[in-house]
């Protein structure tokens, strides 16, 4: 096989770049994973390739030293070439039905474009992402205004995204044989990501070349990377042989998946969502934010939306790491703390969803009056529940 730069590299990096990083891991567990970056995990041929690792080698340690031990990679979809713009949405529900809200964001998931929401501690808002068109952004802030009016949701504010990068943690600082994490914070911390583990989505693309099976094969991608498109075919009940077609031509050469991202130490026991967001600030204190949140290895996608500008950065942190990584932040940006805000995630009222392939039908697709319907008739269901529960019960 010829590892030449269109076979199989589908970013700006060329495999010069590519086998140079790989080169400067210090042992082979860090070389495949710097490979998967570019790679997925599941090219053993191209990464032995690459990383010049045998085969049976490659493919033993990404299933039994990675794989079997918690290390999560998945496939970071560039939304825009599906035609879908982000969003950051943040709502207040009725208090008659917090406990149930999730319930409804289940709903959303399902018929109104939502792909992930998190419940803020100690405010008990939802900071939600949604993906659509931007020609059913109108509609969907009529929407939104409709079920204020119902007493759905008290309030709620959305803001499009103008950037978004997706970051794989930084393994370097990770014990996989212990399994913990080592980060010293001191005055000698210092480190620089590469294009490796930073990927950058694009713009909007107006008339995607895409299909239904295209999107399932996508969300699979998303749910985890380590699926092999005959895993895939069994999952969304499609031949085999036509999963692998749409997956090399439709999905690959249109550069669909931008980056392979790996997530390390995943256990909601000892790790919390962290949000940390720097309101009101221009281009230029962007940068210089940036430029600090991205040193962290905890950081796993950072954004910045306008009206006024913000700069937002999830951080996925085990516990102890949380007050020194936000005293970091603090001490290396001291001029914008005004600006600082941060709010904790609650784990057990959190979910990530994939790209809303049940939108699409020839075409991205939103009614209004029908998703309000479900969304009410949802709505009535838990106000009843709630009722019969008590609401001293629901708020205490």
């Amino acid at each position: 096989m010829v590892y030449s730069k269109g076979a199989l590299l589908r970013d700006p990096l060329s495999r010069e770049k590519v086998v140079e990083a790989v080169e400067g891991e210090k042992d082979s567990l860090s070389k495949i994973i710097k490979a998967i970056h570019i790679f997925g995990p599941r090219n053993y041929t191209a990464i032995a390739g690459i990383t010049g690792i045998p085969v049976e080698t490659v493919r033993y340690k990404i299933n039994t030293q990675l794989r079997n031990k918690g290390v999560k990679v998945y496939a970071h979809i560039d939304y825009g070439k599906l035609g879908l713009a982000r969003y950051i949405l943040r709502l207040r529900f009725n208090p008659e039905i917090e406990l149930y809200a999730s319930k409804i964001l289940d709903k959303l998931a399902e018929v109104g474009y939502l792909y992930y929401y998190g419940r803020t501690i100690p405010k008990w808002e939802y900071i939600c992402e949604v993906a659509l068109p931007p020609g059913l952004e109108l509609k969907y802030r009529i929407f939104l205004d409709k079920i204020m009016e119902d007493g759905i949701i008290e309030r709620y504010s959305m803001e499009r995204i103008t950037s978004i990068r997706y970051l794989s943690m930084d393994v370097n600082f990770y014990d996989f044989e212990r399994r913990v994490w080592n980060i010293p914070l001191d005055n000698g911390y210092d480190i620089d990501r590469d294009g490796f583990e930073i990927s950058i989505e694009e713009d909007v693309c107006t008339d995607p070349w895409i299909d239904l099976i295209d999107l399932k094969i996508i969300a699979w991608n998303q749910v985890d990377a380590y699926l092999t498109p005959t895993d895939i075919a069994k999952r969304i009940m499609c031949e085999p042989k036509k999963v692998l077609y749409h997956y090399k031509e439709h999905v690959i050469k249109q550069g669909i998946i931008k980056r392979y991202i790996v997530l390390v130490g995943w256990n909601y026991q000892d790790m919390r969502t962290i949000i940390v967001e720097f309101k009101d600030v221009n281009r230029d204190m962007v940068d210089r934010v940036r430029s600090v949140m991205e040193k962290i290895p905890f950081v796993i996608r950072d954004t910045i939306s306008e009206y006024p500008i913000t700069y937002t950065s999830y951080m996925l942190i085990p516990t102890q790491y949380i007050v020194p990584i936000l005293e970091y932040i603090a001490g290396r940006i001291a001029s914008l703390r005004r600006n600082l805000e941060y709010e904790i995630i609650d784990a057990k009222k959190s979910q990530s969803y994939t790209i809303p392939y049940e939108m699409y039908d020839d075409g991205w697709m939103f009614d209004l009056n029908k998703t309000l319907q479900i969304i009410k008739e949802e709505y009535s269901k838990l106000t009843e529940l709630a009722g019969t529960s008590g609401i001293s019960s629901l708020i205490g």
